[in-house]
């Protein structure tokens, strides 16, 4: 039982570890299940049974899972982490399959993966992950987001793969690092992912793949740039292009990037995107030795249509496919391997010269159209090695070379057989023998003392052969190379003798040749020479075919002497030589003897030559120059006469010019620097060789002088230096023009050479002139020295004055170069000053007595000497000048000018009358009558103030100069800037010391300027005429004088700006530059010449010139605003043309400006209308004018950055410009006018207001609440904002609230009402005289008065009742035409356009009545509302008041009674209105005060009545009654009754009119509902008495409410609602 218990503890134990082996760790097990299950649904304990996990056992009992593939999905979304699985080698995730963000946040805890391959790339990898080291693959098949950087930058990828990519996939644009490990990228690149730009920046990207997508049927497609590769270390390269049609792809020229990379091995480019390049080369040279490059179906091969279309890299090796290529185009210099598939292209097998056979490893042109035959030519197609061609499979055919048809099929067929041949196929049988086979077997002596290389040519010997002879070695003849079929090379070794034979077999059954060869016969030279072996002499014969193999044998006097082998020559490798003991065959033979020699080789003797016997010879050399000469050397040479020597020098030939046994003296030539062998031969026998040094000779040099001398009866240049030839002709160069000299030694210059030069050499060289020569000897060239051509000298000398001081000497002296110059008084140095060819300065030095001394003047090489008498001084003389001069230590000193003055002694200055120490006199450069010039050396005087006189005096001994009176100036500097040549004024900087221009002169070439003004920093002046040049000016103050230069340079043509003003007598002045100061100007104003005065300078443009003209008559006829245009001639030059308006005046009415900017408007007086002949600037800065009229004028100005304060303000129109100041302040809180508009599109409504800022964003508080920010615009007339009303919340009419905030600055809060549009629909006319009643019809979206404002032309009109469709409104007189009308409704503007015109003429009803007030009131139409109007009664006028409305007409009365005062009751009078000029009708009225009418009531059916009363006529035609509007008929009338018939009417009370004669009375009237039985009663009647209207309806109209008086409107907005109607319809149906 014990045992059995065990046994099943073993077992279960077991069973755990084996349990514990197949799975996974615990949290690993989990996460692969649930992978698992997420990837295929599948559910298992055991993870690592399932084929997509890898597992490998791990050390702790578990497995550990090592990679993972998941082959194809269904579109599942990896969630799952991978972070616990830790020992992830590989991941590889299959088609439809997608990884989530989350598996890129925990990659970098898989420390051990190496391999990551993902399908499809559809989520957004994070830009922050981090990369394990360990990860050296990852390949993704397709993305479709963004590829990060760090795939660059970070961990240590080498092989990066992106196979395909959809929209979305991009890489970085620039990569800002690349890690050194990625070493291939495998890419797709297309129009919406290109290249990182700079992946140049990857140092170790060796291999780089590119699927390039180029297929333009995608309709987004854009065309790209190629990626640009930079100077990437590549060595493979790999350019696959993807499409779908050829027809639609982009391409790209060959580009630079791909040819720019020296490193590349491997070029591989399938697909079209390329194409030739424009200058039709594609140069691959800059590749590697050896590249390989493989081209398929790439289309730009088939556009290479001239020979070296390509140029290849060395050594390289091409493979092209499917192509259209001209084989005879290529270049096959280079090419190690060439193979041709697929070409297209019909055209015969080429047969390129530029292929080097020997070198070709590989020539293929396989399944091709190649046609015809093999080419013959030059057996091209022979020559290949073995296993190199191969041209089957094409559309050839013909006969084959014979070259072929002497192989058997089975052996070469492979090479050219699948084809159409007509005599070579697979069942051909070659020729036992090839007839064709063999070689050209004449074969040149061969040379004894090497191996030789014989090349034999032959034909149709094949590519195979072999040799009969013994086993190859270094002396057996071999064949050294072979070209098949067409040549062999033999080798054949050192020998000697004749008939030697070599057989060798060739072709494919080897068939035997001979070849016969000799080597050649042996020639002695006729000379010998010795040399010491051991201590003994071995004398050397020299010659040619000597054995090197068997012994040479010498023949000396016909007697055999001792054999030695040849060697060759060290110094003529041409010859072979040999020796033996010069003792044994000469023994008993003296020097000088005569002895035969030949030499037998072999069986071959050479000739015989006859010498003279020597022993041995010596020679002492020293080295030698290169420029040749004359030599003696000492040894031992055996004879006397030198025609038995000859020497030579490295093979050059010398002159032996002397020789005895001890000596021998030759000129040798010319040599180059090295070590040459020197031969001496004796008597044509003997060869003695040494070796001898030619050293460099020096370059020549040349003595800085010359001179003359006498040369065939002329006196010439002589030139002295040191190595000149005297062998080979020395070229001298004078002024560059050579002349060929030999040396010849100085005799002036002893150790120099001399070369003396033809008269030609200097006769065209200008006395004083200068020359420059050179000396080239044997190729070296000297220095260039250069020298004044001086001629003997000449000079009058005058007597001296013992004060010493300057003097001048005239005479002949050919140069002015005092450097070349040296003057001696005795043995005393004299400096000379200056030097003229004619004239001579120095100074001299004080002497204490009268005499005599000796001047010796010397010019280069020329001497001249004279002797001068000293005499005593005269009174010395003080000059009005003095200048400053800067000493030896920094310090500035007074200096004065005088003459007389001592030179080495000090001169005393009296300053104010203290005497101060000067230093000695100079030589002054100021003036020739004052040549001295002293300087004080102490400081200068303290007391002494710029500006302030001083007086000075010289003391010298007890001589004392005159007395004069400076200005103290302490220095001067001008600013000098270029002059015209035409004169002017001008300012020059600087510093002048003084601004008294009464102390300063001012001239230029002694032509004294006029100064205008002068300060201690600038100087104004006018200044003369002059020509283009430089000119001397000087400036003269108090004494002080500063001299400079001005250049004058020629005027340019006058230019006028565009700027004119008036003189104070109102003539015009142009401005511009370049008038006339002192020429007359002319101004050509529309075409009229007027001449003008002299330019002066402007007074208000600094710089700038003006002209005005004599008289204001030019300008007269012009009137304000009329364009007119300037021109201005200056001596014949004509000026710009300018178009001015004609402005008198300008005024500008300015107000404060907000330093933040804005959009202000001036009132003023501005002349014209166009804003184009406006421009307007503050403070230099330009503002944009938006409108101007005569009066105003509006504009943008700038900001000042928050500086308030004055600026000027500069308005220019048409020309005329006029300057004043604006004050800019600090803006206080942004205003809001209270009226808005509406843009353009209608969305966006838009606020008026000022201190909005253009450059900072205002915030739009609407109701209360900030709405939205935006930046300010500008109007014609003020600031402005727009904001969006999508999300406002109102109705029409509604009231909403805006406020600005701007900068932490508020605005008022201004009420608007909602108004969505505002129009007027019948834009009837207006009259000129106003109207208190115009009704237009329109939108107004209101029915309240008070949010409405109205204007014409700016003038208020009153609105009497608007709805939203209707307005009604008085407006006062106007102006004829169009006016602008403005409605402000809530706010919101609309403005149009009204047309006035002229009124009717006035009409005059037949009706009156008397005032409240007892005045008499006329009515009609067309009366003048606001301008009294003029009654004439019975023709005399009297004035009455405006007119007014009452029950739509028109009426008007008197202040008074005083026109009617002389009327009785029932007398006629006539009555004319007069309103705006035009008379109305003529109307007789009867006058009456007051109608009495006794009323009673009236039955409802109709009738007939009579109302007694007082009607003082009883005229019924003067009559008119009317109840409620119904003519009645007046039967009968009489001054107490009226009779008259009236119409039906239903019971109530009725409105009664009666007027007689033009007068009216109104009164009320009953009906009852039944007729009064036994007739009318008038019982308990009404009266109405007076001539007062008793109603407010007078005329018996109906009167009409507001509403009847805008019911207009539904008649004119009938068509409106129609269409509204419609339109409401329209919508609920569909």
């Amino acid at each position: 039982m014990k045992y059995i218990f065990n046994i099943l503890i073993i077992i279960f134990i077991s069973f755990i570890s084996l349990n514990n082996a197949l799975d996974l760790n615990n949290n690993q097990n989990i996460a692969a299940q649930q992978l698992l299950n997420q990837l295929y649904g599948v559910n298992t304990q055991t993870p690592c049974t399932n084929s997509a996990f890898t597992c490998d056992n791990g050390n702790n009992g578990y497995l550990i899972l090592t990679g993972i593939n998941t082959g194809s999905g269904s579109g599942v979304v990896i969630t799952t982490s991978f972070g616990l699985f830790t020992d992830l080698k590989s991941i590889t995730i299959g088609p439809n399959f997608f990884v989530s963000t989350a598996f890129w946040t925990d990659i970098n805890k898989l420390t051990k993966l190496n391999f990551l391959s993902i399908n499809h790339v559809n989520q957004a990898i994070p830009n922050n992950i981090q990369l394990p080291p360990s990860l050296n693959d990852v390949i993704f098949q397709k993305m479709s987001v963004p590829l990060p950087e760090l795939f660059f930058s970070s961990g240590k990828i080498q092989n990066l793969n992106i196979e395909d990519s959809a929209n979305g996939f991009k890489y970085p644009v620039t990569l800002s690092s690349c890690q050194p490990g990625l070493s291939f990228v495998y890419m797709i690149v297309t129009f919406y992912a290109p290249l990182p730009n700079n992946i140049e920046i990857c140092p170790n990207l060796g291999a780089v793949y590119l699927i390039i997508n180029n297929d333009k049927s995608d309709s987004q497609y854009t065309n790209f740039a190629f990626p640009y590769l930079g100077y990437l270390p590549i060595s493979d390269l790999a350019l696959y292009f993807r499409y779908t049609d050829q027809d639609k792809i982009q391409k790209w020229e060959f580009p630079d990037t791909v040819l720019n990379l020296p490193m590349l091995n491997y070029l591989t480019i399938e697909g079209r995107g390329l194409k030739f390049p424009q200058n039709n080369l594609i140069d691959l040279s800059k590749y590697t030795k050896g590249t390989t490059m493989d081209f398929t179906d790439v289309g730009f091969l088939d556009s290479c249509a001239t020979f070296g279309c390509i140029k290849f890299p060395e050594s390289s090796n091409i493979n092209f496919k499917n192509h259209l290529l001209i084989m005879n185009n290529l270049d096959y210099t280079n090419l190690e391997s060439v193979r041709i598939e697929g070409n297209n292209y019909v055209q015969p097998l080429p047969t390129p010269s530029t292929v080097q056979h020997s070198k070709v490893k590989s020539f293929s042109l396989i399944n091709s159209e190649f046609t015809g035959s093999i080419p013959f030519t030059n057996n091209f197609y022979c020559k290949f090695n073995p296993n190199v061609l191969r041209i089957h499979s094409n559309k050839l055919s013909g006969n084959v070379p014979s070259c072929f048809k002497c192989y058997p099929p089975n052996d070469i067929g492979g090479i050219i057989l699948p084809n159409n041949f007509n005599d070579f196929t697979l069942s051909s049988t070659p020729p036992s023998t090839c007839p064709t086979l063999s070689f050209n077997k004449n074969i040149p002596l061969i040379k004894t003392n090497n191996v030789s290389f014989i090349t034999i040519t032959g034909v149709d010997f094949g590519w195979t052969f072999n040799t009969l002879s013994p086993t190859p070695s270094s002396n057996v003849v071999t064949i050294d190379s072979i070209i098949p079929n067409t040549q062999i090379v033999l080798r054949i070794p050192q020998g000697d003798g004749t008939g030697k034979d070599l057989v060798a077999q060739f072709g494919y059954n080897l068939q035997s040749t001979t070849f016969t060869y000799s080597y050649e016969i042996p020639t002695v030279l006729p000379k010998y020479r010795y040399v010491q072996v051991g201590g003994n002499y071995l004398m050397v014969i020299s010659g040619t075919g000597f054995s090197y193999v068997y012994q040479n044998i010498a023949i000396i006097n016909s007697v055999l002497s001792n054999q030695t082998l040849a060697i060759q020559s060290t110094k003529n490798p041409s010859q072979d030589q040999f020796t033996f003991s010069s003792s044994t065959p000469f023994n008993g033979m003296t020097e000088a003897t005569s002895f035969t020699l030949s030499v037998k080789v072999g069986s071959q003797v050479s000739n015989q030559v006859s010498l003279t016997y020597y022993k041995e010879v010596s020679m002492t050399v020293k080295p030698l120059s290169t420029i040749g000469g004359v030599v003696t050397f000492a040894g031992i040479f055996k004879v006397g006469n030198p025609s038995l020597v000859s020497i030579t020098i490295g093979g050059s030939v010398c002159t032996v010019n002397a020789v005895n046994p001890t000596s021998v003296t030759f000129t040798y030539p010319v040599l180059s620097v090295g070590t040459y062998d020197l031969v001496l031969v004796l008597q044509s026998s003997y060869e003695f060789t040494t070796q001898v040094t030619i050293s460099q000779a020096p370059a020549p040099t040349i003595l800085n002088k010359f001179d003359w001398t006498l040369s065939n009866g002329a006196v010439v240049l002589m030139i002295f230096g040191s190595s000149f030839s005297y062998v080979e002709p020395n070229i001298v160069e004078i002024n560059s023009t050579p002349f060929s000299i030999l040396a010849t030694a100085s005799s002036t210059e002893p150790g120099y050479d001399n070369l003396i030069l033809p008269a030609s050499a200097h006769s065209s060289i200008p006395q004083g002139a200068l020359f420059t020569v050179s000396v080239t000897t044997m190729g070296q060239r000297s220095a260039s020295a250069t020298f004044y051509l001086i001629k003997p000298i000449s000079m009058m000398a005058y007597n001296l004055y013992t004060i010493g001081g300057e003097m001048t000497y005239p005479g002949s002296f050919s140069t002015s170069n005092i450097t070349i110059a040296t003057l001696k008084f005795d043995e005393l140095d004299i400096p000379i000053t200056s030097l003229s060819p004619t004239e001579i300065s120095f100074k001299y030095p004080y002497r204490s007595g009268p005499g005599t001394l000796t001047l010796t003047l010397v010019i280069g090489t020329i001497r001249s000497s004279k002797v001068i008498t000293i005499i005593n001084t005269p009174t010395p003389t003080l000059m009005n000048k003095y200048y400053w001069t800067t000493l030896g230590n920094g310090d500035l000193a007074l200096t004065f000018y005088g003459k007389w003055f001592t030179y080495y002694y000090k001169n005393i200055i009296n300053i104010d009358g203290i005497d101060y120490d000067s230093t000695p006199a100079t030589a002054s450069s100021l003036d020739y009558s004052y040549p001295d010039e002293i300087k004080l050396l102490n400081s200068t005087p303290k007391s002494l103030v710029v500006g302030s006189p001083f007086q000075v005096h010289v003391k010298i001994g007890s001589q004392i100069t005159n007395l004069i009176q400076f200005i103290f100036i302490k220095s001067v500097t001008i600013d000098v800037l270029p002059l015209q040549s035409i004169g002017g004024i001008i300012s020059f900087g600087g510093s002048y010391g003084t601004s008294d221009k009464s102390i300063v002169t001012f001239s230029i070439n002694d032509v004294p300027c006029s100064v205008i003004s002068i300060s201690p920093t600038t100087i104004q002046f006018q200044y003369p005429v002059n020509g283009a040049g430089t000119y001397q000016l000087i400036y003269f103050v108090g004494g002080f004088e500063y001299k400079t230069n001005v250049t004058y340079i020629t005027s340019p043509p006058p230019q006028v700006i565009y700027k004119y003003e008036w003189t104070t007598d109102d003539r015009l002045i142009i401005n511009g530059k370049w008038f006339g100061y002192y020429d007359s100007n002319v101004i050509v104003l529309n075409d009229d010449v007027y001449q003008v005065n002299s330019a002066v300078a402007s007074s208000t443009n600094p710089g700038y010139d003006s002209i005005s003209l004599s008289s204001f008559s030019p300008t007269s006829s012009l009137s304000i605003g009329q364009a007119f245009t300037i021109k201005v001639m200056v001596q014949g030059q004509s000026s710009n043309v300018i178009t001015f308006n004609y402005i008198d005046s300008i005024k500008v009415d300015v107000k404060d400006l907000n330093t933040t900017g804005g959009i202000v408007s001036f009132t003023g007086m501005y002349g014209v209308t166009d804003k184009s002949l406006v421009t307007l600037s503050i403070n230099g800065s330009s503002c944009s004018v938006n409108s101007v009229s005569l009066n105003l004028i509006t504009f943008r100005y700038p900001s000042l950055s928050g500086s308030p304060g004055q600026y000027p303000l500069l308005i220019n129109v048409g020309g005329f410009e006029n300057t004043t100041t604006v004050q800019y302040v600090v803006p206080e809180n942004p205003t809001i006018f209270n009226n808005y508009k509406w843009s353009s599109d209608k969305t966006e409504i838009i606020i008026y207001g000022t201190a909005f800022s253009y450059d900072n964003l205002n915030n739009i508080i609407i109701n209360g609440a900030t709405f939205t920010s935006t930046l300010a615009f500008g109007s014609e007339v003020s600031d402005a904002i727009s904001f969006s009303i999508e999300n406002l919340s109102i109705v029409e009419g509604d009231i909403f609230t805006v406020q600005i905030e701007t900068g932490g600055l508020v605005s008022n809060i201004v009420s608007f009402n909602y108004i969505k549009e505002i129009y007027l629909s019948n834009e009837e006319n207006l009259y000129s005289f106003g109207s208190v009643g115009a009704l237009f019809a329109g939108k107004f979206g209101t029915s309240n008065n008070s949010i409405v404002s109205l204007s014409i032309n700016g003038l208020e009109c009153k609105v009497i009742k608007i709805t939203p469709t209707n307005i009604k409104f008085s407006y006062p007189p106007l102006s004829i035409g169009s006016q602008e009308t403005l409605i402000n409704i809530g706010g919101l503007y609309y403005f149009t356009m009204l047309n006035v015109v002229a009124p009717p003429s006035p009409t005059l009803l037949n009706s009156y009545y008397w005032s409240s007030s007892d005045i008499i009131v006329f009515k009609g139409s067309w009366f003048d509302y606001f301008t009294p109007n003029r009654v004439y009664i019975n023709g005399e006028g009297f004035e009455s008041s405006v007119a007014s409305l009452n029950n739509g007409n028109d009426e008007i009365t008197f202040n008074d009674n005083s026109p009617t005062s002389d009327l009785l009751i029932g007398d006629e009078f006539t009555v004319i209105v007069e309103s705006g000029g035009q008379t109305s009708n003529s109307v007789t009225f009867i006058y009456l005060k007051s109608i009495l009418i006794t009323t009673s009531e009236l039955n409802s059916t109709g009738g007939d009545v009579k109302f007694n009363g007082e009607y003082h006529v009883s005229d019924k035609s003067l009559a008119v009654l009317t109840i409620d509007g119904y003519n009645c008929d007046i039967i009968e009338l009489t001054t107490n009754s009226i009779t008259f018939s009236y119409p039906a009417k239903p019971g109530g009370n009725f409105n009664l009119l009666l007027k007689i004669g033009g007068f009216e009375v109104s009164t009320t009237v009953t009906y009852k509902s039944q007729s009064t039985t036994g007739g009318q009663s008038t019982t308990g009647g009404q009266s109405t008495t007076g001539g007062q209207s008793t109603t407010s309806n007078p005329t018996n109209q109906p009167s009409t409410t507001d509403d009847d008086e805008l019911s207009i409107s539904s008649k004119l907005l009938a068509p409106f609602m129609l269409l509204k109607i419609i339109t409401i319809i329209s919508f609920i149906l569909f």
